[in-house]
């Protein structure tokens, strides 16, 4: 601003200095010219605080834009912000609640794994019981076939014992041996027949497979 008043100041002096020279004579029109000069000195610098002015008035008006860009991308930054931390406080819940789900399936499953061990050691344990009564039953089978045979050729024994008793020959030599028994014949053979019965009913009949 300044160097720019200087120089129209020295175009002005050596443009005026021709006609200060030629009008040395009269002071009227020096005072005029120099009255002239100052007036478009200063319209001249109104003109170019007029031209700063604008431009000024341009500067602060990019200014005052960038300014409320700025503040708009700051509002945009805030509410990005704000929602930012709004999703982040909805995943933090979300974190919690998936923790929570995976703490009760993690018990749950503990809690399957010590089912399946008692349900693993009650099966072992009926299986080995199962085992013992196989194995018991086995002989006790085998026991009962022992006892089978031997009643049956107890049987045996017994029924030709009583059918020898009962033929005439075996019957009449008892009696010639027990002469002090005093029994008829019919009710020996009554006797006789009365015990094949009971051992009859005593048989053990072996049992289907």
């Amino acid at each position: 601003m300044l160097m720019r008043n200087l120089l129209i100041a020295c175009l002005a002096l050596l443009v005026a200095s021709p006609l200060h020279a030629a009008a040395k004579k009269d002071p009227a029109k020096e005072a005029q010219r120099r009255m002239q000069m100052q007036v478009k000195q200063a319209q001249d610098e109104k003109a170019a605080i007029e031209q700063e002015k604008a431009a000024l008035g341009k500067e602060l008006e990019t200014l005052k834009k960038k300014t409320g860009e700025i503040e708009s991308a700051a509002a945009r930054a805030n509410r990005s912000k704000a929602a930012a931390e709004k999703e982040a406080e909805a995943l933090k819940q979300v974190k919690a609640e998936q923790s929570e789900k995976i703490a009760a399936l993690e018990k749950q499953f503990g809690e399957s794994q010590q089912s399946l061990r008692d349900t693993r050691q009650n099966l072992q344990q009926e299986t080995s019981q199962k085992q013992r009564l196989e194995q018991n039953l086995g002989a006790r089978d085998k026991e009962l076939s022992v006892c089978e045979t031997k009643n049956k050729k107890l049987y045996q024994y017994q029924v030709e014992l009583i059918n020898r008793a009962q033929s005439r020959g075996s019957l009449d030599a008892l009696l010639e041996v027990e002469p002090l028994t005093q029994m008829k014949r019919v009710e020996i053979e009554n006797l006789l027949e009365e015990y094949r019965d009971k051992i009859d009913n005593e048989q053990i009949v072996k049992r289907g497979r």
